[in-house]
């Protein structure tokens, strides 16, 4: 009878230790999601910010006269100075670094760089994205795996309405990264090593990845770009392929970055330590302040979300036209005006009419005439 009484508490007590173990990997489990999509709103908030700010760059310096000029006088023998002049200029007074710009002309060849003078036998380029805006003529920003890789946005160079060429802007990776440390987020963005050319890899003295990647940014943190290389192979696959990876003390987190084709143009890992978590997980302020604060004001946020949305006043009733129509900031009021039109035309003449009486007397006075 005591040996099975023994046999049955033994029994009872894996069971609890199972259940116990169960329970720990499904609360890790559940905190590494947690941990993963915050990252994964960080870095997005980051990667929109730059892209906003390289486009602002690249549509300022398109309507400079000096970069006009060099289209309009075939400056090319100067262009190469005029070009690094305009942009280190416009660098300096935005406080923007890791940015570089190019001039291509209609069939698609550069003309121009900022960072080194382009050679005699033209380079040719092959994007959709530049053949959509020399047909659109509408400003494109994107991340882009050309040399050199990073955010790329371009916008039209014309002279009285006349398309000259395009400017394109690149921003590099290490902003980004400049970015995510302030918020104790490394980051190693990656690129396929196949699209790389050699010269370019030797040339920056990039680091190999598994063989597979280049580590395509140059102010990578030793520690942690080390960490990365001494995943095994297996640990490094299942990063890619389940997104991410913990591993002692640290978490590793893979983002597959698309461009606007939807296809697979970099991909960043993010890595903190695990002391972190709890700066990583659910609603704390940390993370609010995280997501919305890198390197933005509150212009940049606002203008940046109407760039998101179709109209910030869409979902307002009549009522509240009537009630707030005087309260709304300048820096609104196109916005407000077009949707309030869109509104009250909707109107019949009986509904407008109850609309205007209701109003009128809200507005009447009441009380005691002295």
């Amino acid at each position: 009878m005591k040996k099975l009484f023994f046999t049955l508490g033994l029994f009872i007590i894996i069971f609890f230790i199972i259940l116990i173990i169960n329970a720990n990997q499904e609360n890790l489990l559940r905190k590494q999601n947690q941990v993963y999509d915050n990252l994964e709103k960080i870095l997005t908030n980051a990667i929109n910010y730059e892209k906003l700010n390289t486009l602002s760059f690249s549509i300022a310096l398109s309507e400079a006269r000096a970069i006009e000029d060099i289209l309009l006088n075939d400056m090319r023998e100067n262009s190469y100075e005029v070009l690094s002049n305009a942009t280190n200029s416009f660098k300096r007074h935005l406080g923007k670094q890791n940015t570089f710009t190019q001039i291509i002309t209609q069939d698609l060849t550069i003309y121009a760089r900022s960072w080194e003078k382009v050679a005699t036998n033209y380079i040719k380029l092959q994007r959709d994205d530049l053949i959509e805006i020399f047909k659109t003529k509408k400003p494109i920003v994107s991340l882009q795996t050309d040399m050199p890789p990073g955010i790329k946005a371009l916008s039209i160079v014309a002279h009285n309405h006349k398309v000259l060429g395009v400017l394109e802007t690149t921003t590099l990776f290490d902003s980004i990264v400049h970015n995510l440390r302030k918020v104790q987020i490394e980051a190693i963005p990656l690129i396929s090593k196949y699209i790389t050319p050699q010269e370019y890899i030797n040339h920056k003295n990039f680091q190999q990845i598994h063989n597979r990647y280049i580590a395509i940014n140059k102010n990578s943190n030793k520690f942690f770009l080390q960490k990365l290389q001494e995943l095994s192979d297996d640990e490094f696959n299942l990063l890619i392929s389940s997104d991410f990876l913990q591993k002692d003390d640290l978490f590793f987190c893979a983002f597959k970055i698309l461009n606007s084709q939807n296809s697979n143009h970099a991909t960043f890992i993010l890595i903190i330590k695990t002391d972190d978590f709890p700066n990583f997980i659910g609603k704390q302020q940390s993370i609010l302040k995280s997501i919305y604060t890198i390197g933005a004001t509150k212009n940049d946020i606002y203008n940046y979300a109407k760039l998101n949305e179709e109209n910030i006043f869409s979902a307002i009733n009549p009522q509240y036209i009537i009630n707030y129509n005087y309260n709304i900031e300048n820096k609104d009021r196109i916005d407000f005006t077009q949707i309030a039109k869109q509104k009250l035309q909707q109107l019949t003449k009986e509904e407008l009419i109850d609309l205007i009486l209701h109003q009128y007397q809200q507005k009447t006075i009441t009380g005691e005439i002295k």
